[in-house]
């Protein structure tokens, strides 16, 4: 598990709550208790409270209804992966023998093209991380990243810069507590943007192969998008096809 020593404290907060959701202490249907019952017990503002309540219904876990309180309603995803693929480091085969490179980060809203890109709404706030990756045993450049990060996962930039070597998925999990259920990755040839093309070594103008993916939590609540751009001859992809001995109609 990942400990953050400056972790804010309603993410501490949001995160003790669910496990006690998960564990069954606040049982699925059950409403739970006061603001005034945690800011007694975790000793901060009724604000900070809030905050961990707004986490936990972006994770899925809970809902607020005016007048009832806030009812939980999940715990979150408890089933494996969909294996689709052999797991799901099959799905992230590349990102396995790389480590991440910071370069930058920016607070951004979300333009209507981007939004089609991303996945989420136009006008919506969002960090954008700009990272390279590199070979573990060369260190070459092997892709150029750009992720969009919820700003309700912006602390995962800060994850990502002392955890280079860890896959995103998995500082996600481990940071916030909350299961990546879905990766929605799509594959495609795009013009290399010309700062990447730089940090690849190649000439400006050159078509290289991009993967989008985006990463989901309960109720298909999109946390954050990589746009991955690769270099041509740098990037193979494989995946197992197997078919059902009882096929459903």
């Amino acid at each position: 598990m990942i400990r953050r020593k400056n972790s804010p404290k309603y993410l501490q907060i949001a995160k003790a709550i669910s496990k006690r959701i998960t564990d069954d202490t606040y049982s699925i249907g059950s409403t739970l208790p006061t603001e005034t019952f945690f800011m007694d017990e975790f000793q901060v503002s009724r604000q900070t409270v809030r905050k961990s309540v707004s986490l936990l219904k972006e994770w899925g876990m809970a809902s607020t209804r005016h007048g009832s309180g806030t009812a939980v309603l999940s715990k979150g995803n408890e089933d494996g992966y969909i294996q689709k693929f052999g797991s799901l480091a099959d799905l992230l085969q590349h990102d396995a023998h790389t480590q991440i490179n910071y370069r930058e980060s920016k607070h951004i809203t979300v333009s209507r093209d981007l939004a089609q890109l991303v996945g989420c709404a136009p006008q919506q706030p969002f960090w954008r991380l700009t990272v390279i990756r590199k070979s573990k045993k060369t260190d070459f450049v092997t892709s150029w990243v750009d992720l969009y990060v919820r700003e309700s996962h912006q602390h995962i930039i800060d994850m990502i810069g002392r955890f280079p070597n860890r896959m995103i998925h998995t500082l996600i999990e481990e940071g916030y507590g909350e299961k990546v259920v879905e990766i929605e990755q799509e594959i495609d040839a795009a013009l290399i943007p010309d700062e990447a093309a730089d940090a690849f070594q190649i000439p400006r103008g050159t078509v290289g192969m991009r993967a989008i993916r985006r990463y989901f939590g309960s109720n298909k609540r999109l946390i954050l998008t990589g746009v991955n751009f690769h270099p041509a001859g740098h990037y193979t992809y494989r995946a197992t096809l197997l078919r059902e001995s009882n096929p459903k109609s």
